[in-house]
């Protein structure tokens, strides 16, 4: 769909994935420090995913806010701005109830994506044109999206196929993320 230019010049991405975890709950990996937890980590890294697919690109400025508590990131919020007055909006957190979406702003039109992250079959998403038009989308899966990787990978293992995702992306994952991080610590 974005290749397809019914959104227009993608301008602007807000995506946000938010669960109900009790930091009590020290034991759980997410709350270590030492083994790389946080939201943003945890969480926070689909959001990263989706924004560097939607616009293929490393940011050129990121600024963050965070909650910090027990010397992890249990609330994240992260800024960040793009060639050619490009930005997006990623959000993700320990509190309040499950809560995700993505939403793609072009110069023709605004796609929702409610559940983004639950890898659901059948999904409805929603494409608002500029004239204020709706147009329901409906997208289904016969596979679930974490198997798919998972069988993707015993592929490339075997040698029949390519990465689902390329390293490059990944690397640009990881590298966005420590800037987010860095960004947050200032």
């Amino acid at each position: 769909l974005l290749n397809s230019g019914e959104l227009g010049e993608i301008l602007h991405s807000h995506a946000s994935f938010h669960i109900h975890l009790p930091v009590t709950k020290t034991r759980n990996i997410r709350f270590q420090p030492e083994a790389g937890g946080g939201a943003l980590w945890d969480l926070g890294c689909y959001a990263v995913d989706l924004t560097g697919r939607v616009f293929e690109a490393f940011p050129k400025e990121v600024s963050a806010s965070t909650r910090i508590e027990n010397g992890i990131d249990t609330s994240f919020t992260g800024y960040l701005k793009y060639d050619g007055a490009r930005s997006a909006v990623i959000e993700c957190s320990f509190y309040g109830p499950r809560r995700e979406g993505l939403q793609i702003v072009g110069t023709h039109g605004t796609l929702q994506i409610p559940r983004p992250f639950k890898g659901e079959a059948r999904e409805t998403w929603v494409l608002t044109t500029a004239d204020g038009g709706n147009k329901e989308i409906a997208v289904t899966s016969d596979v679930n999206p974490y198997q798919k990787q998972f069988r993707n990978f015993h592929r490339v293992i075997r040698g029949e196929a390519e990465l689902l995702m390329p390293p490059a992306a990944s690397l640009r994952n990881a590298r966005t993320i420590e800037a987010l991080l860095t960004a947050a610590a200032r």
